[in-house]
């Protein structure tokens, strides 16, 4: 999985193409890893606060 920040596709890309080959899979694995936690983390964040927006207005909707 790719990062969602293009700066940060191009910095993994540029450090991939440096190493040498038999080191090239492990760092791949280990950036897809890391991208999928970074953007899960991301929604989840988003997600949360949504649900907190939600139960604020769902609160005071009485005040309408």
């Amino acid at each position: 999985m790719k990062h969602t920040n293009e700066e940060q596709i191009k910095n993994q890309t540029e450090f991939l193409a440096k190493l040498p080959e038999d080191k090239r899979k492990y760092f791949a694995q280990n950036f897809r890893i890391g991208n999928a936690q970074f953007l899960y983390h991301k929604r989840v964040l988003k997600l949360e606060i949504d649900l907190q927006i939600v139960i604020f207005n769902s609160k005071f909707s009485y005040c309408k």
